[in-house]
């Protein structure tokens, strides 16, 4: 079971936090692999991916970049979410 909660960060700011089991993962790829086999093509806009924000905090410690700078940063977005370590949370599998 995954747990949560609310930390200071600094004199004036809090950040919440969200530990996610291994299990949880497993669930969320599970997910991501069943929405994937309906998914149907069309349109502009794709549900490139389904994730849980602590993939991609540790996907940015790996990479010695902070997570506020991979949501502020469209190239950096996209080489997480081509990122082939990510593709068992991909629902549309095309090249983003």
């Amino acid at each position: 079971m995954s747990k949560a909660w609310i930390e200071t960060v600094g004199d004036d700011a809090l950040a919440f936090v969200h530990g996610i089991s291994g299990s949880d993962l497993d669930t969320l790829a599970t997910y991501a692999r069943e929405k994937g086999d309906a998914h149907k093509s069309g349109g502009d806009m794709k549900h490139a991916m389904t994730v849980d924000q602590a993939v991609m905090i540790d996907w940015c410690n790996k990479r010695g970049v902070e997570f506020k700078e991979l949501m502020r940063d469209q190239d950096l977005l996209t080489r997480f979410l081509n990122d082939p370590d990510n593709g068992v949370f991909r629902v549309w599998k095309g090249r983003v």
